[in-house]
């Protein structure tokens, strides 16, 4: 298990961790994503207001309790293997460059633990592929919403 991991489950030690290096490292991160041709891309604003979100109260708390709650991050196998298991219709849309869960070294295991899922790649995208690509992220996933009046 990654060491980061281990850090984030200490009650105090990650959370001051966390605090200290994440609004500035997260920052940059921002800043040095590429602009999107999509017109419906919030990624093209992003940095500039970067700061303003995350100073919303409970932003910090909910992502930290994201990091140390979510164990996806550290093991796949386990969470493929329950949507695997469960049969219930997946499409997962993931980019081709993500950063944080490498396409490379994912696609392949979600192909071989969840073989009902629809998988599309996005070429070239990264993590924020929802602020980034938000039009191919629709297009992918409109089959599976089902809006009720």
């Amino acid at each position: 298990v990654d060491i980061r991991y281990k850090m984030s489950k200490l009650p105090v030690v990650g959370d001051y961790v966390f605090r200290l290096l994440y609004p500035g490292h997260a920052g940059d991160e921002v800043k040095s994503t590429p602009q999107s041709d999509d017109p419906a891309a919030t990624i093209n604003t992003l940095a500039e207001n970067w700061f303003k979100y995350a100073d919303i109260k409970g932003y910090y708390p909910a992502l930290y309790a994201t990091l140390q709650n979510f164990t996806m991050f550290y093991n796949t196998q386990d969470f493929y293997g329950k949507v695997g298991e469960s049969k219930i219709p997946c499409t997962c849309v993931w980019g081709t460059q993500d950063e944080v869960l490498s396409y490379d070294l994912g696609a392949e295991r979600l192909k071989r633990q969840v073989p009902h899922a629809k998988l599309v790649a996005l070429e070239g995208v990264r993590h924020d592929i929802g602020a980034s690509r938000p039009t191919d992220c629709w297009k992918a996933l409109r089959g599976l919403v089902v809006i009720r009046s």
